[in-house]
């Protein structure tokens, strides 16, 4: 079997099973990531980006679309229910909270204050 047979038929399987796997095996330890790049350029399901049926990540992983739909919808899931969770455990934010001062009154008494000291009362 060729290389790219043997990518091919590692990405078909990895389709076939809504799953992700590690090409990196059918490559020669000799192939550089320009090469590893090459070869998988050269992938039928991979061709296309918008038909493709599999991603590739770093020239070694490749998931088919089918888990990376599956694991999207798992991590928001996941993300809805931490925010749920954060929610509660915040106090309401509808509460009146004290409206702070202005600065500039702040600084208008200070002022008034040293005036009446220097002026011996």
């Amino acid at each position: 079997a060729t290389i790219l047979s043997s990518l091919e038929a590692i990405i078909d399987e990895c389709i076939a099973n809504n799953s992700v796997a590690d090409i990196k095996s059918a490559f020669p330890a000799q192939l550089n990531d320009k090469d590893c790049s090459l070869l998988l350029s050269k992938v039928t399901v991979l061709k296309s980006r918008k038909k493709a049926k599999a991603k590739v990540f770093a020239n070694r992983y490749v998931a088919s679309n089918f888990f990376l739909e599956t694991l999207e919808l798992e991590f928001k899931t996941l993300s809805l229910e931490a925010g749920k969770i954060a929610g509660q455990s915040r106090p309401s934010s509808n509460k009146a909270k004290p409206k702070p001062k202005p600065i500039e009154k702040d600084a208008e008494k200070k002022t008034q204050k040293k005036g009446k000291k220097g002026k011996g009362r």
